[in-house]
């Protein structure tokens, strides 16, 4: 996978594990981050697939990024926690900011 952007991350197919877990997002600059939409996750629409995802649902990212700590459950643990119903407009500047997604990447905690 070159170098894609969220909205052909969110849309594609093979980085879809089951029926609804997406792989993890690796970034040009080795940031990895869980970005999650079903009727499971915290994002609207409550759906995996979409043309326009209003949020998304961020989680365990490897590192701290400003962008989205107003949105973690859990802001002293902040690559340990989830960020729940992040705007699509954060989570497009937070992966820009990262150089892109390069990457689909199983990853455990």
């Amino acid at each position: 996978m070159s170098g894609i952007t969220l909205q052909e991350f969110m849309n594609d197919k093979d980085v879809v594990m089951g029926d609804y877990q997406r792989a993890h997002a690796k970034c040009a600059d080795g940031f990895t981050v869980s970005i999650q939409a079903s009727r499971w996750h915290y994002s609207e629409p409550r759906q995996t697939f979409s043309d326009k995802f209003e949020s998304l649902e961020l989680g365990y990212p490897t590192e701290r990024d400003e962008l989205i700590m107003p949105y973690a459950q859990s802001p002293e643990s902040p690559t340990q926690t989830v960020y729940p119903y992040v705007p699509w407009d954060v989570v497009e500047k937070m992966v820009e900011k990262h150089g892109n997604i390069v990457a689909a990447v199983v990853r455990y905690k």
